[in-house]
């Protein structure tokens, strides 16, 4: 958290006339353009505000899902719930 807040601070103090929703802008597309840097798949940025809107609520790994975005999910194993045996 403390890191997250000298970073919010050094923006203020470097775009200090940047208040609301355009220091919220400024912060989202810094951490656009991390993922985008960070990731092994050539993204450009709209295919990737795109495809993150659309993957938002699934729960899948976010670095592998960066790396290969068009794999599938991992398979999920369904356990069998047995039966108690009352009597």
């Amino acid at each position: 958290m403390s890191a997250f807040c000298s970073m919010f601070s050094q923006l203020l103090k470097l775009f200090p006339r940047t208040e609301g929703p355009g220091l919220t802008a400024l912060i989202a597309m810094l951490l656009l353009k991390y993922l985008q840097l960070k990731a092994r798949f050539a993204w450009s940025c709209s295919n990737l505000v795109a495809l993150l809107r659309m993957n938002l609520f699934t729960h899948r790994d976010l670095w592998a899902w960066l790396d290969r975005p068009f794999e599938g999910p991992p398979a999920v194993l369904v356990t069998v719930q047995e039966e108690l045996a009352l009597a």
